[in-house]
């Protein structure tokens, strides 16, 4: 019997097309992409449109949404309750900061002061919350404020003398009440000119109630001769031996003077 024919004969396969085929493939190579997720533009999004939502909100109910809102329901549930009630309470800085209220908030208030502020929080919070310089400027701080400041919160502040005599009315009397120490004078970055321009006399500055000794003044000082002689003295001023001023009026008792102390303890210049 013979046998039957197949109807779909099967195609020869050749080795060497089949090693092509394979050979033709996509290889399969590692993804050098990182997988991971940006998040930084979308952050700022976010944030931009958390801004947007609030300034929206705000426009629509100011009352409610306000900052002073907002501080006031942490602190209190009376509506009425407002920054300058919650200062005066000497409310912890960090509640505050919490609640979002910045130091420009407080600055913008109604009714703060920094008379105010100093008397609930000392400087070192006030700085370590952000408050600036400036902002106690713009918070009404003014020459009288100086006395209650030590050298080590001028510091803080990055206060110098630079912005003692431009941002505030500072006068030699001002100056000589804040009884400030030679060296920290120096510190503050005081120069001898800067006793000329505020019209120090010779006994405010060296006398029995001045600010030093002679000594100091020209350790701290250096003046020059020139300087020494356009500093005034006052109406009861003395040789600087006996009395209250420290410029001696004849050249001879100058001589004799820095020889000794005199008996208020500061030498002649």
């Amino acid at each position: 019997m013979a046998a039957f024919p197949a109807a779909f004969p099967a195609a020869p396969v050749s080795t060497v097309s089949a090693v092509s085929a394979v050979s033709r493939a996509p290889a399969c190579t590692p993804r050098t992409q990182s997988l991971a997720i940006d998040l930084g533009e979308d952050q700022r999004a976010a944030v931009q449109a958390l801004v947007e939502a609030r300034q929206a909100r705000r426009a629509r109910d100011p009352e409610d949404t306000s900052f002073l809102s907002r501080a006031s329901s942490l602190f209190s549930s009376s509506r009425q309750t407002d920054l300058c009630a919650i200062v005066d309470r000497a409310t912890n800085l960090s509640k505050l900061a919490r609640s979002g209220v910045l130091p420009a908030d407080l600055v913008q208030t109604p009714g703060m002061s920094y008379k105010r502020l100093s008397n609930a929080y000392s400087i070192p919070s006030l700085v370590g919350y952000g408050f600036t310089w400036p902002h106690l400027l713009q918070l009404g701080f003014d020459v009288d404020d100086l006395q209650n400041v030590s050298s080590d919160e001028f510091r803080l502040l990055r206060v110098t003398a630079q912005e003692l005599l431009r941002d505030l009315p500072l006068t030699g009397e001002d100056l000589v009440s804040m009884k400030l120490q030679p060296h920290v004078l120096r510190e503050l970055k005081f120069k001898f000119d800067h006793f000329l321009e505020l019209k120090l006399k010779k006994e405010q500055l060296c006398g029995l109630g001045g600010m030093m000794s002679v000594d100091d003044m020209h350790t701290y000082f250096q003046p020059t001769q020139r300087q020494l002689s356009s500093m005034r003295s006052g109406a009861n001023a003395g040789t600087g031996v006996e009395g209250a001023g420290c410029g001696p009026e004849d050249p001879a008792a100058s001589r004799r003077s820095r020889l000794n102390r005199a008996k208020d303890g500061t030498l002649s210049f």
